[in-house]
């Protein structure tokens, strides 16, 4: 499949073609990413290979891409950060999207 036909499906809610984007931009890093969505809400799982990712590093990461992609169904993106056989994420954040008119704007709300 190529890039055009991926982000294409990625724009549209497919998650393995998020999934697929996703990986391959962090697979140098030891990350691997697991996508799913429940309704509105994008979950990103983050796992890497040793350690937790960088909580800063990849919410700037998933900030800009959901920036360039504009996933259409999504409302909420949940991202969390799993060490390698882990029985629970290290962190968890959020980005709410919201249209404000001029295109798709990101919000992160501290999480309680």
């Amino acid at each position: 499949m190529s890039q055009t036909e991926l982000l294409l499906l990625a724009r549209q809610g497919n998650v393995e073609a998020i999934a697929t984007l996703m990986n391959r931009k962090l697979q140098a890093a030891g990350i691997a990413v697991e996508v799913s969505l429940d309704g509105n809400c994008l979950i990103l799982n983050l796992l890497g290979a040793d350690r937790a990712p960088d909580r800063p590093a990849l919410m700037t990461f998933v900030r800009k891409g959901m920036n360039i992609l504009k996933v259409e169904p999504v409302g909420v993106v949940r991202v969390s950060g799993w060490a390698a056989g882990a029985g629970a994420p290290t962190w968890t954040d959020a980005l709410y999207l919201a249209n404000d008119g001029s295109g798709m704007s990101l919000a992160t709300p501290p999480l309680s």
